[in-house]
């Protein structure tokens, strides 16, 4: 089942925690029902119920090469009114599908084992150093373009390890463990400065895929002025 957000729950979301890098995972129950639903939550606008359809489901949607139009037409869905208890799933090292792959043995430059972000220490940022967050939407809602930072509960990748995803090549989705289809398009550069505090751990195996990119949580996401660049995805690699 796919539905789009109400007005209220796409405001919601955006100041909610992401449960991995570009997608939320949501529990809500409808008025009358009794067993609490998961879906994933895309752009704050898009929710796909986490059932034995999912994968059809978003195979339908990887279709779609007008997919930031196409959600916001009035008539695509219906909308989720009336969900009670929505709440958000926080990242987990948990498998939040049975579809689980396994580890990448390494294969270009992925660790395996190792434990996700959201459970390892606290680090403040050196100001130097540079993340990148992949994303399939050049318009990603967790980046805020006018004040030049990512949102509080952000996930992004090192720069190493996505200069390393790009130039092997490997499969952004895969490495990244992303319930998503569609393409990555867009690299955000990010150089978070001393004030933020970031997370660092391994992508886990999830949605079918085997995982062992390297991932970062920015807690409270980053301060202005720490968004440096904004490329196609891979671009880079011609530099």
């Amino acid at each position: 089942m796919i539905w789009r957000t109400t007005a209220e729950q796409e405001a919601y979301l955006p100041g909610q925690p992401e449960s991995g890098m570009g997608y939320q995972i949501i529990e809500f129950s409808e008025p009358g029902g009794r067993t609490p639903r998961l879906a994933v939550a895309f752009q704050a606008v898009l929710i796909v119920e986490l059932d034995e359809a999912f994968e059809m489901e978003l195979s339908y949607l990887s279709n779609r090469s007008d997919w930031d139009a196409w959600v916001t037409e009035p008539d695509s869905f219906g909308i989720l009114r009336g969900a009670i208890q929505f709440k958000l799933h926080r990242h987990s090292a948990n498998s939040t599908f049975d579809l689980v792959a396994e580890p990448a043995l390494g294969r270009c430059g992925r660790r395996v084992g190792g434990g996700n972000a959201v459970n390892q220490p606290e680090l403040k940022a050196d100001g130097r150093t540079a993340f990148v967050r992949v994303s399939a939407f050049s318009n990603d809602r967790r980046v805020d373009i006018n004040k030049k930072c990512v949102l509080p509960g952000t996930f992004a990748t090192t720069l190493h390890d996505y200069l390393a995803c790009v130039t092997c090549p490997d499969d952004p989705v895969d490495r990244y463990a992303l319930p998503s289809p569609l393409a990555i398009t867009t690299a955000f550069f990010i150089r978070p400065s001393g004030p933020d505090i970031l997370q660092k751990g391994i992508v886990q195996p999830n949605f079918g895929h085997a995982g062992g990119g390297e991932e970062v949580f920015f807690v409270h996401g980053t301060t202005s002025g720490t968004l440096i660049d904004i490329r196609p995805y891979g671009d880079e690699a011609h530099h």
